[in-house]
């Protein structure tokens, strides 16, 4: 199973190092390599080799190879929304075809999540799932 976080402040100040702090937590979640968007700034790799960008909100994604590239995180297909994901939808591909009218840029099942949040549709996903 990967490791998902997510910080946001209040206040406006840099949470890139707490973010990073609670990947390394999650880190035995998902050794595979790591993603991070803050602020709308995005970094993937080896954990321990990111630069940080800093902001004030942010979400990571920690890895655990399975199947597939699976980097995380991911846009929908203006890249305004954008998803970290651990588990499984076993309805994914049925949801495709519902939400059919957006761009699936993947064959990740966490694609779906993003798309039926945007059609506010999550009630159909069928599964054991977290997501930020």
């Amino acid at each position: 199973m990967c490791g998902i976080a997510g910080i946001f402040s209040f206040t406006g100040n840099d949470v890139s190092r707490q973010l990073k702090h609670m990947l390394q937590h999650l880190l035995h979640r998902g050794p595979d390599g790591s993603g991070v968007i803050i602020d709308g700034k995005v970094a993937y790799g080896s954990l321990d080799k990111i630069d940080f960008p800093s902001g004030s909100i942010g979400i990571g994604h920690n890895r655990l190879r399975i199947i597939g590239k699976g980097l995380q995180p991911i846009p929908n297909e203006n890249e305004d929304l954008w998803l970290v994901h651990n588990g499984e939808i076993y309805n994914y591909l049925e949801l495709r075809a519902i939400l059919n009218k957006h761009v699936f840029r993947t064959n990740m099942n966490s694609e779906t999540i993003l798309h039926a949040f945007e059609e506010k549709k999550l009630d159909l996903l069928d599964g054991n799932y977290a997501f930020a």
